[in-house]
């Protein structure tokens, strides 16, 4: 192994596509750092639904809930013909 390969990521694809090294856009890894964030908005705005309802703040509409459950599984249904 030569000291650039031990410095620098050599693989074929780091940096372009190339042979199973990945795309390596930059492009690739901007959205996989807002797929991140948008996970860590998700937890914080999960950790406070559940804070309100341990406090029993927080009142859930059963027919909310099923007429989303029913679109979502309808969008799926579409989806898969």
């Amino acid at each position: 192994m030569t000291v650039m390969a031990l410095r620098y990521d050599t693989r074929p694809g780091r940096f372009r596509p190339g042979n199973g090294g990945g795309s390596g856009s930059v492009r690739g890894a901007r959205a996989s750092q807002r797929a991140n964030q948008m996970d860590d908005a998700r937890k914080m705005k999960l950790r406070a639904i559940q804070e309100r309802l341990e406090r029993e703040e927080y009142e859930i509409d059963p027919g909310k809930v099923a007429e989303a459950i029913i679109v979502k599984l309808l969008a799926t249904r579409e989806a898969k013909k």
